[in-house]
């Protein structure tokens, strides 16, 4: 297993798949050794010519049975070849401000984040909380924040 790497987990139509191959470019333009690796199912890869599959280092055929929607991403945990992992959204570019290995040193010790939005004393209006917010804090005796979470980078 690999140190570390980015997964991009693409189901449903095959522009994600595109998107995907787009991101991956925009990483390998940063930083060639930067580490890929797409997970798919369904038809999510083929709109990709042959030659594309060759930006990402790994190229890793998910369950069929996984939904085509944001679920997918639970599913990162098993598929992925990495030990530390940036799971990114398909539909997004590396902008070149900085190299992904910078992202890396920075995240070296932490276990888990992700993006959020709001919270549970200024939700904001797009996004949803993953449970209802009385419930987690019963369940796992929370006193902090609940915060809204969103999944494009985790």
């Amino acid at each position: 297993m690999n140190e570390h790497g980015f997964l991009i987990f693409v189901t449903g139509h095959p522009y994600f798949g595109r998107h995907a191959y787009n991101l991956a470019s925009s990483i390998k333009a940063m930083d060639a050794e930067a580490e890929i690796a797409i997970c798919y199912n369904g038809n999510a890869m083929n709109h990709l010519a042959e030659h594309q599959y060759d930006v990402f280092d790994y190229v890793i055929k998910a369950d069929d049975k996984i939904p085509a929607s944001h679920i997918c991403k639970l599913y990162a945990p098993e598929y992925t070849p990495f030990k530390k992992t940036v799971l990114l959204d398909a539909d997004m570019l590396w902008m070149q401000f900085k190299k992904p290995a910078e992202l890396f040193s920075e995240l070296k010790d932490v276990d888990f984040t992700a993006i959020n939005e709001g919270n549970e004393s200024d939700p904001h209006p797009k996004y949803f909380f993953w449970a209802n917010v009385e419930e987690i804090k019963s369940k796992y005796q929370m006193k902090a924040q609940i915060h809204q979470w969103r999944t494009e980078v985790m």
